[in-house]
């Protein structure tokens, strides 16, 4: 993957137009990670970043509500984190994505009700890989917590496809 990601990036100075798409590219992948390993936080990046692609996509240069798409889905990300999590039934991804869902949404209609959002919006296009990396750390220090508290066996693990057949 990292492999693709690297190859994504080159291109990128070679054919500029597919800037807009990485982040698309880049959560579509996560998302094919997730369903090889089952990893709860491949579910909730995966999301988030397919929701920032969309959001990039969707968001209209010169639009007065310019950033209300790109957080809205965002937030629509992190819903559809906590859905898939409960429709797959991932252990451990209960109700946080909620969270994130609630306060990007919240962000979105704050960005509607002000109008700062080409502000916001110039931001988040130059700064998004920042929030990628702070919630990957995010993730990692909360498995490594887990993992402290539960064993090596927590919810942070691969979940099975399918339980195993009883003997």
């Amino acid at each position: 993957m990292l492999v693709f990601v690297g190859a994504l990036l080159l291109a990128e100075r070679r054919l500029p137009e597919l800037v807009p798409i990485i982040p698309l590219v880049v959560g579509l992948l996560v998302l094919m990670l997730f369903l090889l390993r089952r990893s709860p936080a491949a579910l909730v990046v995966g999301c988030v970043l397919t929701g920032a692609g969309v959001g990039v996509l969707a968001d209209d240069d010169g639009a007065r509500l310019a950033g209300v798409a790109f957080l809205g889905c965002v937030a629509a990300g992190f819903a559809a984190a906590w859905v898939l999590a409960l429709l797959l039934r991932i252990p451990g991804l209960r109700v946080w994505p909620l969270v994130g869902a609630v306060v990007s949404g919240g962000l979105a209609a704050a960005l509607a009700a002000t109008g700062t959002g080409e502000e916001v919006r110039r931001l988040a296009v130059g700064w998004w890989p920042v929030a990628v990396i702070g919630l990957g750390l995010l993730l990692l220090a909360g498995a490594r917590a887990g993992r402290r508290r539960h064993g090596p066996d927590d919810d942070t693990r691969m979940v099975p496809i399918a339980p195993p057949p009883e003997a």
